[in-house]
């Protein structure tokens, strides 16, 4: 990850020059960005419009129709211009997720808990808690109608019900304290700034990937080029405006439950995509409708007693999230950076055997959330099923179409090995079949016996041609020329199997073949040129 040791190098060496540098990066760029499209906007079209007008009140009487065409067509290119600017730009709107809005009565210790960390830390107030389905939380500021321009904005939380089904309460309370971090601008306001600014331009620019004709098109490049810029220089910012978010959810709660707060969020999330959610999606083989309810199961688990977890496993998974790296693309630190940072040793902890389990004795969802939160976990659930439904229905038909062939095929070879004789394509069929089952342990004597028996069989030659190509190429291509010979049909087969395979591990001989077959000629196992 060149990239990401690039920034780790300049994180301990001193940033602040690149900081001093992505700050006038930012200013120039924004100031310059704005007034482009004030411009193309107020300057552009309606200079265009009034010089019509002007010319059409002082001199409509001398000039002809003709004339008019290239003023015309100026005007036209700038209202179209103007009218993208606006769409795809000016009126862009950040994406809304699939949330559930709380009441201040459904969790009236999570809001209390916000009005504390405003007053103590003098930031912004929270106008409204969400909860979604991820294994996720995150702060965003919305403005007015969800418009970048509008004066006054407001900011939000939202929770993933999964994360508040696992960790417990203070916990909880630490990732909810990072993300207010975000809002608060700690350590200082220009990282918040930097952190914010990225989460709207990445959006914009995944919604750019959607832009089709031509002019967006073209806007769609400068704004990716622009998001790529911006993304490199602030990176850094970003990044070290976790580790201030880090800092701030220690001053909330204690630095061990901050840091277990970190470890137990990502075993959740790796439990959630390797037992959780594969146990919730096989139940498409039952029924085209979609089956479960993921996060009232998940409600209903967090108020159930923690069953005891297996420690050798639980040790596993931990050394798996420790000694993970960070995405160059998120400015997430690494678990073990981000524990550092705090003042604890990730080797220590493993060096101790210290372990946790995936899910809180007591978890903040059973904690924190009265009984009239049903309708939260209904919304959530028809949100889900809403989304998966289509291909709920895909999956039950495709796996019910590869149960129905996996029969035929299991009825197939049972018939086939009762019968006492068999002729070649027969047979072949059935060594195939026992070779797709793992049945036969040296499959490729298998393969030589059959040849042996019927030396005529086109398709065996093929096959064995395929296995042996990269191994033993002049085997391979004795093979192939054989399967050639006994049937010219299998050439266009043949060659695209020579010059696929080829292709990426010698070039030159994936052009020769490719030579060779245009011009009638099949390769051979004797041709010295190539194979010595």
């Amino acid at each position: 990850m060149p990239r990401l040791r690039h920034f780790n190098r300049l994180q301990r060496s001193g940033p602040a020059g690149h900081y001093r540098r992505a700050e006038r990066w930012a200013l120039v760029r924004f100031t310059l960005l704005a007034l482009v499209i004030f411009l193309v906007l107020v300057f552009g079209t309606w200079g265009a419009v009034l010089g019509l007008l002007s010319l059409l009140v002082h001199q409509g009487d001398r000039l002809s129709a003709w004339s008019l065409v290239p003023l015309l067509a100026l005007l036209v290119l700038f209202l179209l211009l103007a009218r993208r600017l606006t769409e795809r730009l000016v009126l862009f709107r950040r994406p809304t997720h699939d949330e559930v809005w709380l009441r201040r009565d459904q969790a009236p210790e999570l809001f209390a808990a916000l009005e504390q960390m405003q007053a103590r830390f003098q930031g912004p107030p929270i106008r409204g808690v969400a909860i979604n389905r991820d294994m996720n939380a995150y702060a965003v500021w919305r403005r007015w109608f969800d418009l970048w321009f509008m004066p006054r904005r407001h900011g939000y939380i939202s929770l993933g019900l999964p994360m508040l089904a696992t960790l417990s309460a203070e916990e909880a309370l630490a990732v909810v304290a990072h993300e207010y971090g975000h809002l608060a601008g700690y350590p200082h306001r220009w990282g918040a700034l930097f952190h914010n600014l990225r989460v709207a331009l990445l959006e914009l620019q995944e919604e750019a990937r959607d832009w089709s004709d031509r002019l967006s098109a073209w806007l769609a490049r400068a704004v990716h080029r622009f998001v790529a810029h911006y993304d490199r220089l602030a990176f850094l910012y970003c990044r070290e405006n976790e580790y201030g978010a880090d800092a701030l959810s220690v001053q909330v709660v204690s630095p061990e439950v901050a840091v277990w707060s970190l470890v137990r969020f990502q075993l959740a999330r790796q439990y959630l995509d390797e037992c959780f959610w594969p146990e919730i999606y096989a139940r498409v083989e039952d029924s085209p409708r979609v089956q479960g309810q993921p996060y009232r199961q998940l409600a209903e688990l967090a108020r159930q007693p923690c069953a005891p977890a297996d420690p050798d496993q639980c040790m596993r998974l931990m050394r798996q999230q420790l000694q993970g790296e960070a995405d160059e693309r998120d400015t997430h630190p690494s678990l073990a950076e981000r524990i550092q940072a705090l003042g604890f040793s990730p080797e220590a902890m493993l060096r101790d055997g210290i372990s946790i389990t995936h899910r809180a004795p007591e978890t903040a969802l059973s904690q924190w959330f009265s009984g009239d939160f049903q309708g939260c976990l209904l919304s959530l659930d028809a949100a889900w099923e809403s989304d998966v439904a289509s291909w709920w229905q895909e999956q039950h038909q495709y796996r019910q179409e590869a149960r129905r062939e996996a029969e035929a095929r299991r009825a197939r070879k049972e018939a086939l090995a009762a019968r006492a004789e068999l002729d070649a394509g027969e047979a072949w069929d059935l060594l195939l079949m026992r070779i797709d089952d793992g049945e036969l342990e040296d499959a490729d004597g298998a393969v030589d016996a059959y040849l042996r028996r019927h030396p005529a069989h086109s398709p065996a030659h093929y096959a064995a041609g395929r296995r042996w190509l990269g191994e033993d190429d002049r085997r391979a291509l004795r093979h192939l020329h054989r399967a050639l010979d006994l049937n010219p049909g299998l050439m266009p087969k043949i060659r695209k199997t020579l010059v696929e395979f080829y292709q990426d591990t010698d070039p030159e001989r994936a052009q020769l073949y490719q030579v060779m077959f245009n011009r009638g000629f099949a390769p051979s196992s004797t041709d010295k040129t190539r194979h010595d």
